[in-house]
Order: C-alpha cells, then structure tokens, then sequence
C-alpha cells in the first residue's frame, strides 16, 4: 500500500493525496496544488509531505517540508 499526504505542522492533515495498493513504477502524475482536500488553498506557510510505503519486505516512510507561497 502507497499512502502520500500533506499535513499541518500542528500533524492536523489537509489533504490525502494518494492511498491505494500500488505496484513498481513511476507516480508522476501525484500533485499536491494548494488546496486542501474540503475546500480553498491553504495559507502561505511550511507544511510536512509524508509518503509511507507498506509491501511484503517492510514499511518505509518518508518526511520532507513543503512550502507553500502565492
């Protein structure tokens, strides 16, 4: 299972980007454009990417900031 999302620096999360049973290759198309998941674009401001991968050999996950300016 492939789960990427985008939260807060309070950990609240703002939009689910992608969670489905995934398989080798390229996820290029996944975007995140600002928006939150219910409504506007989020303010201006740093907020955490989280990508988790669960497969057979184990789970990895991975955290990077993004920052968001208009």
């Amino acid at each position: 299972r492939i789960t990427i999302a985008i939260y807060d620096l309070e950990g609240k999360l703002i939009r689910e980007l992608y969670d489905q049973i995934g398989s080798t290759g390229n996820y290029k198309g996944i975007f995140w454009d600002g928006h939150q998941g219910s409504g506007g674009r989020v303010p201006p401001g740093t907020y955490i990417l989280q990508i988790e991968i669960d497969a057979e050999a184990g789970k990895t996950s991975v955290t990077q900031t993004v920052a968001v300016a208009y």
